[in-house]
């Protein structure tokens, strides 16, 4: 495989790693090693940002990366939300920052979807207020596996989050009506 045939796939390889690593955080949460949690946080957030930089970097973008990387973070984010108020010890903000954000994102995935079964030409791409948000999720996530016994300052994060989710699904709506 020459060199650039190889760095066409990093991108989505690092999508798919992200994908892997949502399981293996909530199994390391479920068995209490809170370290290795960590770690895997650490991975698939720094995966999010290196998937995106690399294909634009190697000019390589694909119609697979670009349905890929969103998937990935949704279910990356949502994995490790679910584990953290499963298993964790944060039941607040986590639990409602979960739920919103899985009914934001299965919104999105059954809106995309019906996008694409009816052909319909709509920007798809992320808007940067979601990209932030999911930084975001990943600061409270990472905060919230430091300070196990609980931080005002981790809950007022967690709650700006949920701000940022809702604002997100307001904005994806409104461009899914224009």
């Amino acid at each position: 495989m020459a060199k650039s045939e190889l760095q066409k796939h990093i991108p989505n390889v690092l999508s798919l790693a992200r994908v892997l690593c949502a399981p293996c955080f909530v199994c390391a949460l479920a068995y209490g090693a809170f370290g290795i949690s960590l770690v895997v946080l650490l991975i698939g957030a720094l995966s999010d940002f290196f998937d995106g930089f690399l294909a634009r970097k190697f000019d390589t973008e694909t119609k697979t990366g670009a349905l890929l990387d969103p998937l990935a973070d949704k279910v990356f984010a949502n994995f490790v939300l679910w584990g953290l108020y499963v298993y964790g010890k944060c039941p607040y903000p986590t639990l409602f920052l979960a739920v919103l954000l899985t009914i934001r994102d299965t919104a999105l995935l059954i809106g995309g979807f019906f996008i694409l079964y009816k052909k319909l030409k709509l920007d798809m791409s992320p808007i940067f207020a979601s990209k932030l948000c999911t930084a975001m999720i990943f600061v409270f996530c990472f905060l919230s596996l430091c300070y196990q016994e609980g931080s005002i300052a981790v809950d007022y994060i967690g709650w700006l989050c949920i701000v940022c989710v809702v604002v997100t699904f307001a904005l994806y709506i409104r461009r899914f009506k224009e």
